[in-house]
């Protein structure tokens, strides 16, 4: 059998377009609000071990200190501690960056079925991983307005 050999195409005329790379959890700061020291650091664990940079605050006035609009992609905050609640902290993260993605994390039931208004998404405790993690995940799925700074 008789092979014949062909020249290869030149790379510069068949130059592959490869597009800019998607945003990874590898660049996603996360700020995780929880005054309950176990639960933070659960949090802080388990969202670092999935690839995402976590910072910890244990209170609201200490994430308002904390938070500059467009520092962090993503906050994550218990609904009930002393002083400001959860919603409140949410209200006033909006108030500054509209398009900032919050979770609120609750034991109340019924505020896990239906939420404020201020927040992309509430995750009953106890917090079940495999729901979580892709739950988070999803809210990355849509393009935001940019912060203003």
């Amino acid at each position: 059998m008789s092979q014949h050999k062909r020249p290869l195409p030149s790379r510069a005329k068949h130059a592959a377009v490869v597009p800019a790379p998607a945003p990874t959890k590898r660049n996603l700061r996360v700020l995780v609000v929880e005054d309950e020291p176990l639960v933070a650091d659960m949090l802080q664990q388990m969202l670092g071990f999935a690839g995402y940079h976590v910072d910890v605050a244990s209170g609201a006035d200490e994430a308002l200190k904390a938070y500059k609009p467009g520092g962090f992609d993503l906050v994550i905050t218990d609904y009930s501690m002393p002083g400001l609640k959860g919603d409140a902290l949410a209200a006033a993260i909006r108030k500054q960056a509209p398009g900032q993605r919050i979770v609120i994390l609750t034991g109340f039931e019924g505020l896990a079925s239906c939420g404020p208004a201020d927040v992309d998404l509430v995750v009953g405790k106890p917090i079940n991983l495999n729901e979580f993690l892709p739950a988070i995940a999803r809210l990355f799925e849509t393009q935001r307005p940019a912060a203003v700074v």
